[in-house]
């Protein structure tokens, strides 16, 4: 079996137990937990405990944010617009190496995704929130788990499964190019946000989050 192979056997059965897991429990907005797993299903090796770890702090506190968000400044546009600057500002300048993987992503998500469905009502939000960092936490432990029982090193290709020397890390952008590409990436995120919030689209949060990717 090739290295391929191998990721793609990860790949298959890893997301669709995800998939089975979450349709046959169905806790709330459990389709969430297959897409989770799949991004970090998709790594080559598992990201580690360490870097799971601070994952899922940066997106509890990206989550209190969208709730303080919702609860204190969604009925205030003069304030909230400027506040969600900021934040997209702040969240995509620290977006440097030493950062978990896809945490801009989430971390937007969880300042967004909240607020939004805080628009149809606070209960709401509190449930999307909680929901959120759940599905999160079951994402992460399928990568986890099948990464652990279907590891690299299965591949008897001895060519491809020989450890390869990590490329050197780039090298890290000034100050005025982090500052740059931060900006423009807080435009599109901001703009996006205002929409929604100006025509009350929480019904269409899943395009915010793909906004969120993209961004």
């Amino acid at each position: 079996m090739t290295l391929q192979a191998v990721h793609i056997l990860r790949m298959t059965v890893g997301l669709t137990t995800a998939v089975a897991v979450a349709y046959g429990f169905v806790w709330p907005i459990s389709y969430i937990a297959p897409l989770f797993a799949a991004i970090f299903l998709a790594f080559p090796v598992w990201i580690g405990l360490k870097m799971a770890v601070q994952l899922l702090r940066r997106l509890t506190f990206s989550l209190l944010i969208g709730l303080v968000i919702s609860e204190y400044f969604l009925n205030f546009p003069v304030l909230c617009v400027p506040l969600y600057g900021l934040l997209f500002f702040f969240i995509y300048y620290n977006d440097t190496p030493s950062a978990p993987p896809m945490a801009v992503m989430f971390m937007t998500i969880g300042i967004t995704i909240v607020p939004i469905m805080g628009l149809s009502g606070a209960g709401l939000a509190h449930l999307i929130a909680i929901a959120l960092l759940f599905n999160m936490g079951v994402g992460l432990f399928f990568a986890w788990l099948f990464h652990s029982i279907i590891p690299n090193s299965l591949a008897k290709d001895s060519l491809q499964a020989q450890p390869v020397k990590k490329p050197a890390p780039p090298p890290a952008p000034s100050r005025e190019e982090r500052a740059r590409l931060a900006l423009v990436s807080t435009i599109v995120a901001l703009t996006a946000v205002t929409l929604f919030f100006a025509m009350n689209l929480s019904s269409y949060a899943l395009a915010m989050i793909q906004i969120c990717l993209m961004a």
